[in-house]
């Protein structure tokens, strides 16, 4: 006899995934503090674990490297409801340059930096009592929505912080050649 598992409904609080929001930098940056910088975010704001990483792929050609990175962070929330930020990287045609910043040379990467995030509120049923269900879905539906309007802050947040950390590198349009 088969069983019926129900699945977890995700509230989207980005255009639905995968690649709700994009984020896309073309230009200079410090690959390495860049993804350090994110993880601290996480850590400070929402929550980290080694264990949201769930891809790192990196491939090297013709002087070039491409990094696929993927990450699903999930945190509890109130009301038997979990928060999740996604976040997909996709880094072509890095190489490897160098600047002058106040004075200082400094080594970076060049290249097309992508990120893709995702934002969604998960309802999860699944062992919940009849009446426990019927509560969630009727009675404190106003305060999933409260949960869900506060999460699409965080992840807002988020986009926002990234454009400013971004912002602060050389983009190839600011580069007269």
């Amino acid at each position: 006899m088969a069983t019926y598992e129900e699945k977890p409904e995700r509230i989207w609080v980005t255009p639905p995934g995968p690649g709700g929001t994009k984020i896309r930098h073309i230009g200079m940056i410090d690959i390495a503090y860049f993804y350090r910088w994110l993880q601290q975010w996480f850590s400070f704001e929402f929550t980290w674990d080694p264990s949201f990483e769930k891809q790192y792929l990196e491939k090297v050609s013709s002087g070039s490297k491409e990094y696929q990175i993927k990450w699903e962070c999930v945190m509890p929330a109130r009301f038997n409801l979990k928060l999740g930020i996604d976040v997909n990287f996709l880094f072509l045609g890095v190489t490897e340059a160098e600047t002058v910043i106040s004075g200082m040379k400094v080594k970076l990467q060049r290249g097309d930096f992508e990120l893709r995030v995702d934002g969604y509120v998960e309802k999860n049923l699944e062992g919940l009592s009849f009446f426990r269900k019927i509560y969630q879905e009727f009675i404190i539906r106003e305060r999933i929505e409260e949960v869900a309007q506060e999460h699409y802050m965080k992840v807002k947040k988020f986009r926002d912080d990234v454009y400013a950390y971004i912002n602060q590198y050389i983009r190839d349009e600011d580069v007269m050649i």
